[in-house]
């Protein structure tokens, strides 16, 4: 699929694109096309007061991880999963967009965190005030949905699963375990 037009694959109008993403649920991942507005920035697409209450996946596959061995995805023409279900999304790489802070801000640091997301474990980086800490972060930060900066996501009970680096995701606070490197 890399390189590939998916837009080519699905009837959308001129207003819209066609992005593919990736889903974490407790029990395993999700991944296949979702199609917006133009506008719609994807890699903050839940945390807006336009988020859906499902998020539809089109010519997506669904992966149970929580069996471990070796289990084959399933396809499906249409998945859609209930936003608050989602423990964690990306958009797929090559698609990204571009980071959501103001890089010249001073006084933020990125602190190096590994998370716990389902059945996932993903190191990363949370940017935070010089002066806080991550529990204090935690404790402050009101949004459902955080931003993690380049990230490595890894399945420990299935290590077939190739680790997948992004440069940007969003996990849920509330359902994620985060632990200071």
């Amino acid at each position: 699929m890399a390189g590939e037009d998916i837009t080519a694959r699905f009837e959308i109008a001129e207003d819209e694109k066609a992005t593919q993403m990736m889903v974490y649920i407790t029990h395993g991942i999700y991944w296949g096309t979702v199609i917006t507005k133009q506008g719609v920035r994807l890699s903050t697409w839940l945390r807006g007061q336009a988020a859906p209450d499902y998020m539809r996946l089109l010519d997506a596959k669904g992966l149970i991880t929580t069996a471990g061995g070796q289990p084959k995805p399933v396809a499906f023409k249409e998945t859609n999963i209930p936003a608050e279900y989602i423990l964690a999304y990306h958009m797929l790489p090559p698609a990204q967009d571009p980071v959501d802070y103001d890089v010249t801000e001073p006084n933020r640091s990125m602190i190096p965190v590994t998370m716990g997301i389902g059945t996932f474990f993903c190191n990363g980086y949370l940017r935070i005030s010089t002066i806080s800490t991550l529990a204090k972060f935690l404790d402050a930060t009101k949004e459902i949905y955080t931003s993690v900066y380049d990230a490595e996501i890894s399945c420990p009970i299935m290590p077939s699963l190739s680790t997948l680096k992004i440069p940007y995701l969003q996990v849920r606070k509330n359902n994620t375990v985060f632990c200071l490197r």
